[in-house]
């Protein structure tokens, strides 16, 4: 399974315990791999308390960006470590990323479709409706 194209400087030329994750994985697997890998090694957080303080550092950082509107670089190195600091997260608490994903999918789904019927009921449209109103049938859908 050994792929190793990542980034080897002369430095860094000494085997690593990410050496046996595939770089022809999906961002999300490649992620998980990584965390497994370092894991293993004892490269973990304390407790899952942990890793939401770095998500919540991560989103700061991420304001910081959107605030300083520096370059659309480094808004997009922010909601990396955003997104992989959650799949840590995922991984701490043994939960699947993909299947979680894709259960939130599949309620967002449900959603839009509740506020698009209701919305039908009365003439409109998710692009003829005010902000407002979405809002309000979203907390409704939420309900339901």
């Amino acid at each position: 399974m050994k792929n190793v194209s990542r980034l080897r400087t002369p430095e860094a030329s000494a085997p690593s315990v990410l050496d046996e994750v595939s770089a022809s994985l999906s961002p999300i697997a490649q992620a998980i791999e990584f965390q497994k890998q370092v894991a293993k090694a004892g490269f973990e957080w304390p407790s899952v308390e942990t890793g939401l303080a770095y998500i919540r550092e991560e989103t700061d950082e991420l304001e910081e960006e959107l605030i300083r509107k520096t370059d659309e670089d480094a808004i997009e190195a922010e909601l990396g470590d955003l997104f992989f600091s959650v799949l840590q997260v995922a991984s701490y608490l043994g939960v699947d990323p993909e299947t979680a994903l894709r259960r939130t999918n599949h309620k967002f789904d449900k959603r839009i479709r509740y506020i698009e019927n209701a919305l039908a009921h009365k003439g409109l449209s998710l692009r003829t409706s005010s902000l407002a109103e979405k809002q309000a049938l979203w907390r409704e859908a939420k309900k339901a």
